[in-house]
Parts: structure tokens; sequence; C-alpha cells
């Protein structure tokens, strides 16, 4: 089943005089518990792709569909979806440093409304899957990156999302923690089934996925 089709989107930004064509004509279709890959230089507006897939920020052409819903980042239906249907790991962890591991992976459940002992409950059982259990206790600021990073991903995939996005998600890490933290998000990701795009820089983790894209003067084609 096709859970993401994007046709034909654009996005430009304004600078000063100029108008910068980050994306000129991007089609991609996704299927549920597809696990695809986005490379290309930096700068090329890999970011930006994610962040108009995902919801986060609008597109200045073309249509976005989940599961044949045409919704747009404006859309009031849009905040729902990215609440209950979508997950975020970005380069940056971006945990509440006044939460602990366990509270900071348990939020989409809070904020959907479970209650705190079931919340935390599951909460528990994913730290365990991330061998993490031993830090539920911990704040942010007592967890190296890498564990902080392992957080990242429980938090994202806690609420079972129907399409997870990950930007750059061991951009911040050395080489070792890289691949630790990647082989436990692709663990999580299979386990679950759950529909994961995966933008890198680095080749060897884009080669980890089946469906692999190259994103270049603003379009998207086939890697391989």
């Amino acid at each position: 089943m096709e859970i993401l089709s994007a046709s034909h989107i654009g996005k430009s930004y304004q600078e000063g005089n100029n108008k910068l064509h980050v994306l000129t004509d991007i089609n991609l279709q996704v299927s549920e518990g597809e696990l695809v890959s986005i490379t290309g230089q930096s700068g090329c507006g890999k970011s930006t792709l994610l962040h108009v897939l995902g919801l986060l920020d609008d597109a200045d052409s073309g249509e976005l569909f989940f599961k044949s819903t045409k919704l747009t980042a404006k859309d009031k239906r849009s905040v729902e979806y990215r609440r209950n249907h979508i997950g975020f790991i970005f380069q940056y962890h971006y945990l509440l440093e006044d939460l602990t591991a366990e509270e900071n992976v348990a939020l989409p459940l809070l904020i959907q409304g479970v209650s705190y002992p079931k919340s935390m409950e599951t909460a528990r059982e994913w730290l365990k899957m991330l061998d993490m259990i031993d830090r539920k206790s911990h704040y942010p600021n007592a967890l190296s990156g890498g564990e902080q990073q392992r957080i990242a991903i429980g938090r994202a995939m806690i609420h079972k999302p129907d399409i997870v996005f990950a930007d750059e998600p061991t951009g911040n890490l050395d080489p070792l923690h890289s691949n630790e933290v990647l082989e436990i998000m692709l663990k999580m990701q299979n386990q679950h089934g759950q529909t994961c795009i995966l933008v890198t820089h680095n080749h060897d983790i884009a080669d980890k996925a089946p469906k692999q894209m190259k994103l270049e003067q603003g379009i998207l084609n086939p890697n391989k």
C-alpha cells in the first residue's frame, strides 16, 4: 500500500532580489514499510525536502498525499496527522532537558492523551529494546551523544507512526557511535514495520536502504 506520494513538488526561497530554486520537480512514491535513503551534496536541499515531505513546511507547487489524503503544512489536519502518524529524528536530538530519558521517550504518547503510567510502561519497553533501560532516570545532559540519539529514536517511534523522517540522524556522532545508532534505528524500523525516509550524506549509510534516491539540481532520481 502506498503511504506517501509527492507529485511535482517545488520549493524556492527569496535571497535579496534573487529567487533560489531548491526543489524544482520532486516526484516520490513510498510504500508502507519501505526504507528509503536520500543522498546529495551539502546544501542541495535534502533537509528542505524532508521538511516539506514531513509537513513541517509547505511547498510552492505540487501535491503531497498521505494514504490518498492530500495535505499541506498549513492544513489544520496536518497538525493532528504529524502528532499521530509521523515521527522525526534530527541530526540534533532535541530532547527536553527537564525530562528524564523515559519521559522523553514517552512524550508522544502523553501528547496523544495516553495515561502517564501506561506511557511510562511503554517507554520502558522501548528503552529495553534500545539497550537504555539502565539510563531511564537520567536527564539528557547526563547522557552521551550516542545515548541521546537512541532516546530520540525511541521518541520518534514509540507511538508507531505511519512514517519516520530521519534527517542526518548520525551526523553529530563519531563513526563508532554512528554505526551503533544506525543499526539500532534500522532494527527498530524493521521490527515494527515502520516506513522510514532517511536523509544522509554518508553513502555507506544510504546503501543500507533497499530504495536509494539522489537529490541533484532540485530533482530526485533513483541512485542505482
